[in-house]
């Protein structure tokens, strides 16, 4: 479990985020969402020590974040940034295995190391390129590859950045069904911020609501109304639901009088 109490972080002069009050519980997926420059990503380095605290606490299970060591914290938690870009040339095979020095930090990978990696490609569908250049992939595989990377290292929270910024409309399917299939099988807590709301509304359990760096919200899915969403972004949005359940968010481009 994690738990954000009165926890504000950022920098001698600005704070990013403020005053966040917030339980996260396993085997969950959080859409983590606002406007730009709301403190997404702060809130989300934050959960690994990347941001200077100036208040309050995370914990992890009942203990602070600032008592681990950065290896057990490592161990607890993993990051993916929106993209990936290697300063070396890296195979992807070398890269998802990298994941696991967080776990053993051996200067060589173990078998264990070796059979988590392997297990990790086959999962994310990587395995027919596990010795192509990561430089060389396409967006979508990139992105498969850094999840890959985090099955492997086998962390119980996993925090992404904007994962399906790149992505188009076939690639985010797939890559939010593997997501749904990591959180059933795993029991993983999952937090992820997101622009697209529709991405967001289909495959999340939960929302936090962040507006210029303070949680306005932290709730199931269907507590998030079109009210809602039109004051944390400052325009009119609606919420639409199918028959199968799934749900649309769509904003007003025009006004009433002016639509067809």
């Amino acid at each position: 479990m994690i738990e954000f109490k009165n926890f504000s972080a950022g920098y001698t002069d600005h704070f990013v985020i403020q005053n966040i009050n917030c339980r996260l519980v396993s085997g969950k997926i959080y859409a983590l969402i606002g406007p730009n420059a709301a403190g997404k990503t702060t809130l989300l380095r934050s959960l690994i020590g990347d941001i200077p605290r100036s208040g309050g606490e995370i914990t992890i299970d009942g203990q602070n974040i600032k008592l681990f060591s950065a290896r057990d914290l490592a161990k607890k938690v993993s990051y993916a940034p929106p993209e990936i870009n290697p300063a070396f040339n890296y195979s992807v095979s070398e890269f998802v295995t990298m994941g696991r020095f967080a776990v053993n930090r051996a200067f060589w990978e173990t078998d264990e190391d070796i059979e988590e990696a392997a297990n990790a490609l086959i999962t994310m569908d990587l395995a027919d390129v596990a010795d192509k250049a990561v430089a060389e992939l396409s967006s979508g595989q990139k992105q498969s590859c850094l999840l890959a990377q985090i099955i492997a290292k086998n962390t119980d929270i996993i925090l992404l950045d904007e994962p399906a910024a790149h992505l188009d409309i076939k690639h985010r399917a797939d890559f939010f069904r593997k997501i749904l299939s990591l959180k059933k099988n795993a029991d993983k807590s999952i937090i992820i911020t997101f622009h697209d709301l529709n991405d967001a509304i289909n495959a999340a359990d939960s929302f936090m609501l962040l507006k210029e760096g303070r949680l306005t919200a932290c709730k199931e899915k269907d507590g998030i109304t079109g009210g809602m969403l039109s004051e944390l972004y400052g325009t009119e949005v609606l919420i639409s639901e199918f028959p199968d359940g799934r749900k649309a968010v769509l904003p007003r481009f025009a006004r009433a009088e002016n639509t067809i």
